[in-house]
């Protein structure tokens, strides 16, 4: 089956209460779908252990909640530019 907002498949599976759940690319749906086709997901670089991300330099809690974290350099797409490069 695939997800009627952005095409992308889902299965189904029994979560620890034996009931039905959905998983989307092995994230947890729920009833929507979290993706949306107009916008590409935003994912910032953050090191192990440190405070603000790499690619701009923001705290977790400063980044949309829309936006995710990584530690992999591969997947990170932050186009922003960081603290030193906005002056």
């Amino acid at each position: 089956m695939n997800c009627r907002h952005c095409g992308k498949p889902i299965r189904s599976f029994n979560n620890y209460r034996g009931e039905e759940d959905w998983t989307h690319e092995d994230q947890m749906v729920g009833m929507w779908c979290q993706t949306t086709a107009a916008e590409p997901e935003v994912v910032h670089l953050i090191a192990d252990g440190e405070a603000v991300t790499s690619c701009c330099g923001r705290t977790p809690f400063a980044l949309p909640r829309t936006e995710r974290l990584t530690v992999d350099p591969t997947l990170a797409n932050c186009e922003a530019p960081t603290p030193t490069q906005e002056a």
